[in-house]
């Protein structure tokens, strides 16, 4: 075995050993409740055994794992590093509640070391990439509707929000640790000549 390898072996087993030594099982089943709650509803979640049996599933599974993954990225552990982003990602795409965000961070809060910031940043980003999921519809129909308005004042509204959107989605990207440098430039790119067609209009409408 390599240094290297020695070095990992050396980090996971005293990442496991912090995990099980601040583990705290009544934060993790009230996260699971929340979890059951968010994708399958109040009343399977407060059921015991239909609740056991849910946690089974495809997708409870996947998030619970990740979610204690992202605790043994919190312990130090080498094979979960960057698991906390692909749980946020996951987070936002099943559009968990806000209440569970924050349960999962006050879980967190078990594992980390005084100082850190890890479950804080967590549940902020979370929540944030959540509200701007949950602004993409409106944001799109306001887009669709001012398409229509015959004049300056319109069409520099349509550019803006337009802006707005590609923005708001870079954002997003850069939430859930977008890898593609190319993809970000150019959804930025795209945002940019967005908000010049904006001032063209604008300009327009206040002439010098």
């Amino acid at each position: 075995m390599n240094t290297q390898s020695t070095d990992d072996a050396k980090r996971q087993a005293a990442a496991l050993a912090h995990y099980h030594a601040h583990y705290n099982n009544d934060t993790y089943r009230t996260v699971q409740k929340a979890v059951i709650a968010d994708l399958y509803g109040e009343a399977f979640a407060d059921d015991d055994s239909i609740r056991e049996q849910l946690l089974g599933e495809e997708n409870p599974n996947m998030l619970l794992n990740l979610f204690t993954d992202t605790a043994l990225e919190i312990c130090g552990s080498p094979v979960a590093q960057g698991k906390g982003h692909l749980l946020i990602s996951l987070i936002a795409h099943h559009q968990l509640d806000a209440k569970t965000v924050r349960l999962m961070s006050q879980h967190l809060e078990n594992f980390e070391e005084e100082g850190s910031t890890f479950s804080a940043d967590f549940e902020n980003t979370a929540l944030t990439l959540l509200q701007l999921v949950e602004m993409r519809d409106t944001i799109q129909k306001a887009i669709s509707l001012s398409a229509a308005i015959h004049n300056a004042h319109g069409r520099a509204a349509h550019h803006l929000l337009k802006a707005s959107e590609t923005f708001f989605y870079a954002a997003e990207l850069l939430l859930k640790h977008e890898s593609s440098k190319n993809y970000l430039s150019e959804k930025l790119a795209q945002g940019t000549y967005s908000l010049a067609d904006a001032i063209t209009e604008v300009k327009q409408i206040f002439p010098e």
